[in-house]
């Protein structure tokens, strides 16, 4: 995905028990995704946000 913070970086997030750290999907009724736990990146721009129906909230 496109790092919201919108400093250009592409971030991949792992849904894969097998490559830590990992996070939790789940698809909403309306067809969106949401993320579990929020995603708090060190390296790069290091974003901290939720991800909740398709749309990323920084914190």
């Amino acid at each position: 995905m496109n790092c919201p913070d919108h400093c250009g970086e592409v971030r991949r997030i792992s849904v894969s028990e097998a490559i830590p750290p990992t996070w939790k999907f789940r698809s909403e009724a309306d067809g969106t995704i949401s993320l579990f736990p929020s995603v708090h990146l060190t390296s790069g721009c290091r974003v901290h946000f939720v991800l909740r129906h398709n749309k990323a909230h920084v914190i």
